[in-house]
């Protein structure tokens, strides 16, 4: 398949647009997020990768006193790229650990009634 020099630059031009519609479209769809999280009791995401250079983007329109509950939920692929990765192993990490610790600590204490029925709730 042979190309015409004008039928060359149609479609340089052509992509050029779609990509320059894309771009606006991104940071509009970062605008969005951005409100919407300000607003929101929480955020929850179904996502197919997740990298941790995307969500630096919205960080800090996350609210800095909610409750108890975890604010971000996300549920993700199994594509992402290393640096994010080993955040995830290392969150994880710390998690279990914390839990662990929390464990003992309680194990060590006398709890009465009350507070056995709180940390069941």
């Amino acid at each position: 398949m042979s190309l015409s020099m004008s039928s060359f630059s149609a479609s340089i031009y052509e992509t050029c647009n779609l990509l320059l519609s894309l771009f606006c479209n991104i940071w509009e769809l970062i605008r969005v997020l951005k409100d919407r999280i300000r607003r929101s009791e929480e955020a929850k995401f179904a996502i197919g990768y997740f990298f941790l250079t995307g969500f630096s983007l919205v960080e800090s329109d996350f609210p800095g006193n909610y409750d108890n509950s975890p604010f971000l939920k996300i549920v993700m692929g199994n594509e992402t790229t290393y640096p994010t990765k080993e955040e995830l192993v290392a969150g994880y990490k710390l998690r279990e650990l914390f839990k662990q610790r929390m464990i003992e600590g309680l194990q060590k204490r006398k709890l009465n009634e009350e507070q056995i029925k709180q940390l069941r709730t």
